[in-house]
């Protein structure tokens, strides 16, 4: 059983995607994973926290669906989200309060036991203003939910590649590039995409040495995670951001949009009605691929 404990530094980070409501199907489903429904019994503001955990699932590439649509996953459990008692002094307010409680088991959509167990008990966030104490709680919770899911899940995640990643921030003595590192991410093609764009909100020093595109030697102590991840991102869709170790965060910010926007176009999970209905219906007639071979796709297709 996890229990989530902390909130990460990703918490104000535009991982979670597209805002609009209705977001445009893409031209292909060149990427594309098992369908997933959510069935948790809500209280308060939960519904909200389920809002974003959809949209984190069609950035892993899990298409949400109906329980009677036959997923290949469900998730069970509770979800609640209330505000509590705000902090004040001398009668005035100075910091509104939302609690969490969020109990979640992922199981096979077609019965049996769970697989995974997730925990959220008593978790608390807070803000000066209630509305932004309420979108504090929901991001905040969404976010490590779905991080315990899609990033660092046993059933959902990719072992693999978030080791990889991982590999970013370990001091390496035998000669171990990022260059490395970003080599095999490019190898597992799409597969990878979505662990970088979640890496694409870390801003941590990167640990091993290496080089990048337009990166002065003056620069390479500079170098952090989003860095890295953008490169790999860069190399997968053949495209460039223009992003230097200069860049601010509303450069990253811009760059996070746009390769969204290009992962939207490939990714069947943001698929809608029949066409997602044919996209599952081809993924399924597909010979089956080892879910975390190199270079394999899940179902879909290799990059350009």
């Amino acid at each position: 059983m996890r229990t989530i404990a902390l909130l990460c530094a990703l918490a104000a980070a535009a991982v979670s995607g597209c805002r609009s409501k209705t977001p445009p199907p893409p031209a292909t489903a060149a990427f594309l994973r098992e369908p997933i429904a959510f069935d948790a019994a809500i209280e308060g503001e939960g519904s909200d926290i389920v809002k974003e955990l959809v949209k984190f699932a069609r950035l892993f590439g899990f298409p949400p669906v109906g329980k009677d649509e036959e997923p290949a996953y469900i998730v069970r459990g509770r979800i609640a989200l209330a505000e509590i008692e705000p902090a004040t002094f001398e009668g005035q307010v100075l910091e509104y309060k939302f609690q969490a409680d969020i109990a979640l088991q992922l199981a096979p959509g077609a019965g049996g036991a769970a697989v995974e167990t997730f925990e959220l008990p008593e978790f608390v966030t807070g803000a000066a203003e209630k509305d932004r104490a309420l979108r504090n709680a929901v991001r905040a919770v969404a976010l490590k939910l779905a991080q315990f899911m899609f990033y660092d899940g046993e059933t959902l995640g990719d072992p693999a590649l978030r080791s990889l990643c991982g590999e970013l921030l370990i001091e390496n003595t035998e000669g171990l590039l990022y260059n490395d590192v970003v080599e095999k991410l490019v190898a597992a093609g799409y597969r990878a995409v979505p662990f970088l764009i979640w890496n694409l909100n870390d801003s941590r020093k990167v640990e091993l040495e290496g080089d990048l595109p337009r990166l002065r030697e003056e620069d390479a102590g500079k170098v952090r995670v989003h860095h890295v991840a953008n490169y790999a991102l860069e190399r997968i869709f053949g495209a460039s951001t223009g992003l230097t170790v200069a860049s601010g965060r509303r450069e990253i910010g811009e760059a996070t949009v746009e390769w969204q926007r290009r992962w939207r176009e490939r990714c069947g999970a943001y698929l809608w009605g029949e066409k997602l209905r044919a996209a599952l219906a081809a993924r399924a007639q597909a010979p089956a691929a080892a879910p975390h071979a190199e270079g394999a796709q899940a179902g879909g297709t290799p990059p350009p």
